[in-house]
C-alpha cells in the first residue's frame, strides 16, 4: 500500500493507519480508490471511528 501511495518507506502509510498523521486529500482519495471504499465512509464514518477507538 505504501508503494502504491508513493511513500518511500512503509512507515509513511503506517503513520496514517495508526492515526499519527492525516493523509492529504489526494492521498485519502487514492487510498479509497485502492480499497474500493467511498472516501467518506473510510475517513468520516462515525461508526468506523468508534470501533477503532474501542479496539485499541
Amino acid at each position: 500500500m505504501a508503494k502504491k501511495l508513493g511513500y518511500k518507506y512503509a512507515s509513511g502509510y503506517a503513520n496514517i493507519e495508526m492515526g499519527r498523521t492525516k493523509p492529504s486529500l489526494e492521498k485519502a482519495k487514492l487510498i479509497s480508490e485502492i480499497l474500493d471504499v467511498d472516501v467518506n465512509e473510510l475517513f468520516f464514518n462515525e461508526k468506523l471511528h468508534k470501533v477503532s477507538k474501542t479496539a485499541i
